[in-house]
């Protein structure tokens, strides 16, 4: 082979790796946009240990948040207030979800750096759930005070325009003896995807 022809053939295949890795760029996405989004859980369960009695609330719930994303991709997701609704346990109008330390952020399992990257949303848009942690999160309980980080998955939902929603499922909240259970539905749905 004449070191012309190897040429051609190193500059087509640096052509073709230079191609399919563009083809391969991930890109965040969040439709309709970056913004403010509510969230609504009916029969939310609030559980509270106390001298290991689970004590239970079933409540009505809305969640605001804002949803943003960064040069890299990295998205953030902020609840910066939330508030019982009518409905649920009578004792419910007790519970405070309480911002006065700061928004419960969003971050990946296990971690509290604030944002989920790029390379952890889900992929493809539909039929992919995501398993992070809200962090910061703080409410008072007719029975006591909980604190600290929570397990949450989140999905887009089965087809789009289907609300988004997040989920506890039994979900220990810090050390304090407290859970949190159930779904909470997006009010404009709101996707977000790599």
């Amino acid at each position: 082979m004449s070191f012309k022809s190897m040429k051609k053939q190193v500059v087509s295949a640096a052509g073709l790796v230079a191609l399919l890795s563009a083809g391969q760029a991930m890109a965040t996405n969040i439709d309709p946009g970056t913004g403010n989004y509510t969230f609504q859980g009916s029969d939310i369960e609030v559980t509270k240990t106390i001298f290991g009695i689970p004590v239970t609330l079933s409540c009505n719930v809305e969640l605001d948040g804002a949803v943003d994303v960064d040069g890299n991709g990295t998205v953030f997701i902020d609840v910066t207030d939330g508030r019982m609704l009518p409905g649920g346990d009578s004792n419910c109008s007790s519970v405070d979800l309480q911002f006065s330390a700061g928004n419960w952020y969003a971050s990946e399992q296990s971690t509290t750096t604030a944002g989920i990257p790029e390379t952890s949303l889900p992929s493809p848009r539909l039929g992919t759930v995501i398993t992070g942690q809200f962090n910061n999160v703080q409410v008072d309980t007719p029975l006591g005070y909980c604190s600290g980080s929570i397990v949450v998955s989140y999905s887009n939902g089965a087809t789009v325009g289907a609300p988004s929603s997040f989920s506890f499922t039994g979900a220990a909240l810090g050390t304090s003896g407290c859970t949190m259970d159930g779904v909470f539905e997006a009010t404009t749905d709101v996707d977000v995807w790599q």
